[in-house]
Protein backbone atom coordinates (compact mmCIF):
# COMPACT_ATOMS: atom_id res chain seq x y z
CA UNK A 1 0.00 0.00 0.00
CA UNK A 2 1.04 3.83 -0.82
CA UNK A 3 1.71 6.05 1.62
CA UNK A 4 -0.34 9.26 0.93
CA UNK A 5 1.19 12.53 0.60
CA UNK A 6 4.45 11.33 0.18
CA UNK A 7 6.87 11.99 -3.12
CA UNK A 8 10.23 12.59 -4.46
CA UNK A 9 11.67 14.71 -7.53
CA UNK A 10 14.49 12.97 -9.79
CA UNK A 11 16.72 13.52 -12.87
CA UNK A 12 17.84 10.14 -14.19
CA UNK A 13 20.19 10.22 -17.25
CA UNK A 14 22.58 8.45 -19.48
CA UNK A 15 25.31 9.82 -21.78
CA UNK A 16 26.70 7.78 -25.06
CA UNK A 17 30.66 9.52 -24.35
CA UNK A 18 31.08 8.38 -28.34
CA UNK A 19 28.21 10.04 -30.24
CA UNK A 20 27.07 12.67 -27.49
CA UNK A 21 23.26 11.06 -26.80
CA UNK A 22 21.95 12.41 -23.46
CA UNK A 23 18.64 10.84 -22.94
CA UNK A 24 17.02 11.70 -19.45
CA UNK A 25 14.03 11.43 -17.50
CA UNK A 26 12.93 14.44 -15.41
CA UNK A 27 9.98 13.74 -12.48
CA UNK A 28 8.85 16.73 -10.68
CA UNK A 29 12.59 17.92 -10.48
CA UNK A 30 13.52 21.45 -11.59
CA UNK A 31 14.65 21.30 -15.77
CA UNK A 32 18.36 20.68 -15.96
CA UNK A 33 20.06 23.28 -17.60
CA UNK A 34 22.05 22.56 -21.01
CA UNK A 35 25.27 25.06 -21.63
CA UNK A 36 25.83 24.87 -25.74
CA UNK A 37 29.11 25.77 -26.93
CA UNK A 38 27.96 29.15 -27.81
CA UNK A 39 27.37 29.74 -24.14
CA UNK A 40 23.33 29.65 -24.90
CA UNK A 41 21.44 28.15 -21.93
CA UNK A 42 18.55 26.05 -22.73
CA UNK A 43 16.26 24.38 -19.97
CA UNK A 44 16.02 20.54 -21.05
CA UNK A 45 12.06 20.26 -21.87
CA UNK A 46 11.06 16.60 -21.29
CA UNK A 47 9.17 16.34 -17.86
CA UNK A 48 7.03 14.03 -16.09
CA UNK A 49 5.63 14.47 -12.63
CA UNK A 50 6.87 13.35 -9.13
CA UNK A 51 7.37 10.03 -8.24
CA UNK A 52 4.98 8.70 -6.19
CA UNK A 53 2.27 11.58 -6.58
CA UNK A 54 -0.22 9.50 -8.61
CA UNK A 55 1.04 6.41 -8.77
CA UNK A 56 1.87 4.53 -11.92
CA UNK A 57 2.32 6.88 -14.50
CA UNK A 58 4.45 6.70 -17.77
CA UNK A 59 7.43 8.70 -17.65
CA UNK A 60 8.86 10.69 -20.90
CA UNK A 61 12.34 10.10 -21.84
CA UNK A 62 13.69 13.08 -23.70
CA UNK A 63 16.69 12.88 -26.00
CA UNK A 64 19.60 16.14 -26.43
CA UNK A 65 22.57 15.55 -28.27
CA UNK A 66 25.83 17.21 -26.74
CA UNK A 67 28.86 18.37 -28.49
CA UNK A 68 32.19 18.48 -27.18
CA UNK A 69 32.62 21.38 -24.62
CA UNK A 70 28.42 21.46 -23.78
CA UNK A 71 28.00 21.25 -19.94
CA UNK A 72 25.22 19.69 -18.75
CA UNK A 73 23.92 20.99 -15.15
CA UNK A 74 21.78 19.31 -12.64
CA UNK A 75 20.26 21.59 -9.86
CA UNK A 76 18.54 21.09 -6.77
CA UNK A 77 15.78 22.82 -5.88
CA UNK A 78 17.50 24.72 -3.01
CA UNK A 79 19.53 25.95 -5.33
CA UNK A 80 17.06 28.34 -6.25
CA UNK A 81 15.02 28.63 -3.73
CA UNK A 82 18.00 29.88 -1.20
CA UNK A 83 16.96 33.59 0.12
CA UNK A 84 19.12 36.43 1.36
CA UNK A 85 18.96 38.32 3.99
CA UNK A 86 16.10 40.75 2.71
CA UNK A 87 14.29 37.19 2.02
CA UNK A 88 14.44 37.56 -1.58
CA UNK A 89 15.06 34.17 -3.33
CA UNK A 90 18.01 33.42 -6.06
CA UNK A 91 15.79 31.93 -8.32
CA UNK A 92 15.56 30.45 -12.00
CA UNK A 93 16.80 33.98 -13.00
CA UNK A 94 19.59 34.01 -10.71
CA UNK A 95 20.98 30.67 -11.51
CA UNK A 96 20.86 31.35 -15.54
CA UNK A 97 22.54 34.58 -14.90
CA UNK A 98 25.52 32.90 -12.73
CA UNK A 99 25.53 30.53 -15.61
CA UNK A 100 25.89 32.85 -17.99
CA UNK A 101 28.54 34.47 -16.28
CA UNK A 102 30.59 31.92 -15.46
CA UNK A 103 29.89 29.59 -18.50
CA UNK A 104 33.19 30.89 -20.47
CA UNK A 105 35.23 29.21 -17.31
CA UNK A 106 36.64 25.45 -17.14
CA UNK A 107 35.62 24.82 -13.40
CA UNK A 108 37.57 22.16 -11.54
CA UNK A 109 35.95 20.47 -9.26
CA UNK A 110 37.92 19.12 -6.50
CA UNK A 111 38.79 23.07 -5.94
CA UNK A 112 35.72 24.25 -4.89
CA UNK A 113 35.25 24.85 -1.57
CA UNK A 114 32.06 25.20 0.61
CA UNK A 115 31.78 29.40 1.48
CA UNK A 116 28.81 30.93 3.64
CA UNK A 117 26.40 32.74 0.78
CA UNK A 118 25.64 36.33 2.50
CA UNK A 119 23.23 36.93 -0.47
CA UNK A 120 21.79 35.75 -3.48
CA UNK A 121 22.97 37.52 -5.54
CA UNK A 122 25.98 36.40 -8.88
CA UNK A 123 28.83 38.01 -6.96
CA UNK A 124 28.07 37.38 -3.22
CA UNK A 125 27.10 33.63 -3.69
CA UNK A 126 29.55 30.83 -5.22
CA UNK A 127 27.56 28.17 -5.58
CA UNK A 128 28.57 26.58 -8.30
Amino acid sequence: MRDEGYFATAVGATLNAATGELRYVRAGHPAPLLIRANEEIMPLPARSPALGMFGEVPYVEGVETLARGETLVVYTDGAVEITNHAGQQFGWEGLVGLLQKEAHREIQLDSVEEQPCDSATTSACPMI
